[in-house]
């Protein structure tokens, strides 16, 4: 899928050129389904103008005019730091390459938060990348600018994400709260369930008194990390509460922001080779609120740089045994062995007699969870800044950081909201796309945008007769006065089909079978009925309720399911 070569859409430019036609594009898969409810029908009539002139441009960020180019069309670059800054120097180059095949022109280093004048400026505008750390109605654009975006437009970050499951201390605080309120509200015998996929946590110094307690219970060791900072920078273990206050008391140890994120350590970790290591995943969200998400085929393995020692482990000594981020080993080995591909850890478990459906199944199950836990905070987070309307056309790219213990139970360790897409390659040299992870975030990028503006080569039409059938509310033939299903449920569903169509490398893991109302988990189960009724409770008198992830399972599914039951049975 990547391309063979590059021209000079490869080079840092205001405007990128694009690549040569040479590239070769693989044609998306076509759901062809003709069903008896075709035929034009109260239903039908009432569906088409909703679909068309009220669910589609703001409810679903589906748009039925995208091509396979972008000619004409316009992607804007901000970075928190400054034109040119860290992060678009990092990650723009991979979004220049893989947009340059489609020939859109790429404004970097755009000096200004998003506003009115820019989309008057730029009216075929179709891409904002927000390469910000920092929070997105601050830096790359406000929250009351997103109610008024054309349909066709998309962010690269979701509002609120950062304040509840990306900044380290946030993703503590939402975990924790979901489960303690779950648990009041349940029952004590749904916390297990909901911790199965939980590294324990608590926020340093907001907690304090929870980690006495802990310690004082004969708690083991913790790692503590910086709130803010990544890279691997300021983390260090510790045995008691005494030692995290001395630490935090030395001015020399002192990082950006003060706070501390305390996590109880995995003494016995998985080992490959006598090494430790986690799983960088990379997860693709369309909608937080309600849910889509999609992983990515492939991820990296990252390897410790030496062979784990428990008994080495003290303070920020010997972080190259206990340590897996890549940034601090490469420091100590060779950064070529210090990360597999997925398909190679699956051969190295399969040598040591594990692995299997069932451990990626248990992998996808923690991923899954995690951004479940956070549906309260975030519609907490809609209604408060959003006036109760997420945002539809907001997507982002995350780094889901998963660890396996002895017994190979995966845990999710933390959620990174703006994950390296650097290529590697020498300053000023060619990209090289053999390289395996070039290639990788390459293919990522380009199944991803297509996932953002190929939405529907699926004729309308098309769309409207396979949905038409799936809604039980729209589908009786020759009856008037038929109602289409509440525009919510509608938009999300549209969307939903016509992104499977694109999907490819990416695996949809909510909305899936495993969460099915009737199979799912019973934890889950009675965690998304009490997670939909604080939900619901958090909307005004007169407000349209938000879709819960709940109702996502319940109505949505089945005809999602339905769907793609219906796309394994026909040829193409």
């Amino acid at each position: 899928r990547p391309p063979t070569h590059h021209g000079p859409g490869v080079h840092r430019a205001a405007i990128v050129t694009p690549l040569p036609t040479t590239t070769m594009r693989t044609a998306p898969v076509q759901l062809d389904h003709h069903g008896p409810q075709a035929s034009v029908t109260a239903a039908s009539h009432a569906f088409d103008a909703a679909m068309h002139h009220r669910f589609v441009p703001h409810g679903s960020g589906v748009n039925f005019e995208r091509t396979t180019s972008g000619r004409g069309r316009e992607v804007i670059s901000i970075d928190e730091t400054g034109p040119n800054g860290y992060y678009e120097s990092r990650d723009l180059e991979a979004w220049q390459i893989m947009l340059g095949t489609r020939e859109y022109a790429i404004k970097a280093g755009w000096p200004r938060p998003f506003d009115s004048a820019t989309l008057e400026e730029h009216p075929r505008l179709t891409i904002l990348l927000c390469m910000s750390m920092a929070a997105t109605d601050t830096k790359c654009i406000r929250p009351p600018r997103l109610a008024t975006l054309p349909g066709h437009f998309r962010v690269s970050q979701i509002p609120g994400l950062r304040d509840t499951l990306w900044r380290k201390d946030a993703y503590c605080k939402t975990i924790n709260d979901a489960i303690s309120s779950a648990t009041a509200a349940i029952g004590p015998w749904i916390r297990s369930g909901l911790m199965q996929h939980v590294i324990q946590c608590w926020r340093y110094p907001e907690e304090i008194a929870e980690l006495r307690e802990y310690f004082d219970a004969g708690g083991p060791m913790v790692i503590v990390k910086p709130s803010t900072r990544g890279e691997g920078r300021g983390i260090y273990t510790a045995l008691t509460l005494d030692a995290i206050v001395a630490e935090g008391n030395d001015p020399a140890s002192r990082v950006h922001g003060g706070g501390r994120v305390v996590q109880k350590m995995e003494l016995s970790p998985a080992l490959i080779q006598g090494r430790k290591f986690d799983l960088r995943c990379y997860v693709f969200i369309t909608s937080m609120q309600p849910l889509r998400l999609y992983l990515w085929r492939d991820g990296l393995v990252r390897l410790a740089a030496t062979k784990y020692n428990l008994s080495q482990i003290k303070g920020s000594e010997h972080r190259e045994s206990w340590m897996t981020n890549t940034f601090i080993n490469k420091a100590f080995a060779n950064v070529n062995n210090l990360t597999l591909s997925f398909s190679q850890l699956t051969e190295e478990l399969r040598e040591q007699g594990v692995g299997g459906r069932k451990l990626w199944d248990d992998i996808h199950a923690a991923i899954v969870d995690t951004f479940l836990l956070g549906e309260v905070a975030m519609a907490r987070y809609v209604h408060a800044k959003l006036a109760g309307r997420p945002c539809a056309q907001c997507f982002q790219l995350l780094g889901v950081d998963v660890l396996l213990d002895g017994n190979f139970k995966p845990s999710v360790i933390e959620v990174n909201g703006l994950p390296s897409m650097q290529l590697s390659h020498e300053k000023g040299a060619p990209v090289d796309t053999t390289q395996r992870y070039t290639r990788m975030k390459l293919q990522l990028l380009d199944n991803a945008i297509d996932m953002l503006t190929l939405n529907c080569t699926l004729p309308p039409g098309r769309v409207r007769n396979a949905v038409l059938e799936l809604v039980p509310a729209a589908v009786p033939a020759g009856e008037s006065g038929t109602e289409p299903p509440d525009s919510a449920t509608l938009a999300y569903l549209v969307a939903a089909v016509c992104e499977q169509t694109h999907a490819n490398g990416f695996t949809r893991l909510f909305p899936a079978a495993a969460q099915a109302e009737t199979t799912g988990p019973r934890h889950l189960r009675a965690f998304l009925k009490w997670s939909a009724m604080e939900v619901r409770a958090l909307t005004p008198t007169g407000v349209q309720p938000l879709l819960t992830n709940a109702a996502v399972v319940s109505t949505v599914l089945p005809k999602l399911e339905l769907v793609a039951g219906l796309h394994r049975s026909r040829p193409h």
